[in-house]
């Protein structure tokens, strides 16, 4: 189980990897990444809240986890809501990115709460939706106002929704560069030869984000575009493919 874990997650820092371990409620990894490292307990109550796993959000307030909107964003994430009730009782109130995360998530219930809790963020609800690929929540977000088409383009990219990707393009949507870092990180090869016949360009950011998806065919296909491999280490970038 931790070599499956670790061949998974190489390359991700200690913290994250405790974030990973808490959402997978799999106690044997999360005690692991604490012995390799890991004392970040917001990341681990984010993961623990996103994963349901209310026996280590437990655990990680134990330990002195005390970020409750982080806390809430891995609950509207994973649709836990008795969780989201938890970290508001707490005293979350990040409701734009807690909306941003529910949508994400597609989850109407919370999503539903976020608005009425405050959230007023319809852009960030925008990106969500589109990069779940949740058509009704898309429109909910239209209408109460979101209208920053690229970066529904940008979410609905990483994810393939090609349907969304029209829908987006056809509401002004332009941000090629953008969409085609999306598609790179999803490894939708024909989103990414879409952004590119529509003019996409940028090299570097696409291998960059190949690499986080871990897609060796897209990364090699950047660097034939022109990409320079070395731009991945000269931003620390950890992730190999």
């Amino acid at each position: 189980m931790i070599y499956s874990f670790l061949k998974k997650y190489k390359g991700y820092p200690a913290n994250q990897r405790l974030d990973k371990a808490c959402m997978q409620g799999q106690r044997e990894l999360v005690q692991w990444t604490i012995e390799k490292g890991a004392d970040n307990w917001n990341w681990g109550l984010k993961g623990a809240c996103r994963g349901g796993h209310r026996d280590l959000v437990e655990w990680m307030i134990k330990k002195g986890a005390n970020n409750w909107n982080m806390g809430l964003h891995g609950a509207c994430r994973g649709g836990e809501g008795e969780l989201v009730e938890l970290m508001i009782e707490k005293g979350a109130n990040d409701w734009n990115w807690g909306l941003r995360y529910a949508c994400l998530g597609g989850n109407q219930g919370l999503v539903e709460l976020m608005i009425e809790k405050g959230a007023t963020n319809w852009d960030g609800g925008l990106y969500g939706a589109c990069r779940s690929g949740n058509k009704k929540l898309v429109e909910l977000m239209i209408e109460k106002g979101a209208n920053d088409w690229d970066l529904g383009l940008l979410g609905a990219c990483i994810l393939g929704h090609q349907g969304l990707v029209e829908w987006m393009i056809k509401k002004g949507g332009t941000d090629w560069n953008g969409g085609l870092l999306g598609a790179c990180r999803g490894g939708n090869k024909g989103l990414v030869e879409l952004m590119i016949e529509k003019g996409a360009t940028n090299w570097n950011a696409g291998l960059w984000e190949a690499c986080i998806g871990r897609n060796r065919e897209l990364a090699e296909w950047m660097i034939e575009k022109g990409a320079d491999p070395s731009y991945c280490f000269s931003k620390n970038h950890s992730h190999r493919v």
